[in-house]
């Protein structure tokens, strides 16, 4: 009988400690996470490549706490002037005591989906603001959060888009389309370029496309002349529509005909 108390009172007496201990090392644990910088994200870079825009930005956890990381989820928001583009989410297996996590998270959208919520980053250099939120559970049972935010100055590929010089030549029978903008983006805008030339009818008179390449920080500009396939039909007045990777990005209207 006595052993048995004696074990009982062991028992208690472990508990007790494990009881203070616990809370104690978490504590410690979350002191070295937040104090150190065990938790880093890396400046973002963006790219375009098939019609997508891509953001990438690396970032590491370095635990080196007493107790594994689990049940990890980042999630990021994209927006810029206070308008969502894009929200990413992903989770990512545990790490473990003293052990290093090194990932990165990407969030794509695409250039209809840009046009749709803020079309001002084709044509306007902004600040793109990347919301961050890490949450993660310590030793499998607490769970713990933190935010962060990331700002990334966007070049727009387009920046100072115009559409000047546009007239109908009667004797050509051709419309010219002088076509200007700087791409100010960290990567080249690379794809198929098409200029339709319509009636105040919302009729097609003509259409020309071309594959333009233009590297960053590089200027394009070119005079399109756009033959009309049915000169009867030209109005004095009408629609210029420009299309990049078969999405329109931009309408000009106004006079054909002096």
């Amino acid at each position: 009988m006595r052993q048995t108390i004696r074990a009982l009172g062991w028992t208690i007496k472990i508990l007790w400690i494990i009881t203070l201990v616990f809370p104690l090392t978490v504590g410690l644990s979350l002191m070295e996470l937040v104090n150190s910088k065990a938790i880093g994200f890396q400046e973002p870079t963006a790219s375009f490549s098939e019609g997508q825009f891509h953001f990438s930005a690396p970032f590491h956890i370095n635990n080196t706490g007493f107790y594994d990381f689990s049940d990890i989820n980042l999630t990021v928001l994209a927006e810029a002037k206070n308008k969502p583009i894009a929200r990413f989410s992903q989770t990512f297996p545990k790490v473990s005591a003293h052990s290093v996590l090194d990932a990165s998270y990407e969030i794509s959208f695409s250039l209809e989906e840009i046009l749709s919520r803020n079309s001002e980053l084709l044509f306007n250099d902004l600040d793109v603001n990347l919301n961050v939120s890490l949450f993660f559970r310590i030793a499998y049972l607490i769970g713990f959060g933190i935010a962060s935010n990331l700002t990334m100055p966007w070049g727009a590929p387009f920046y100072n888009f115009s559409l000047t010089s546009i007239r109908y030549n009667s004797i050509s029978q051709n419309v010219s389309v002088l076509l200007s903008f700087e791409n100010h983006a960290q990567f080249p805008v690379n794809g198929t370029l098409l200029i339709e030339v319509v009636s105040d009818k919302n009729e097609l008179l003509g259409s020309y496309s071309e594959l333009v390449n233009v590297s960053s920080d590089n200027a394009f500009q070119k005079l399109f002349e756009i033959p009309v396939e049915e000169p009867s039909k030209i109005t004095e007045t009408g629609f210029v529509r420009v299309f990049f990777e078969s999405i329109q990005i931009f309408e000009w209207e106004g006079r054909l005909i002096d």
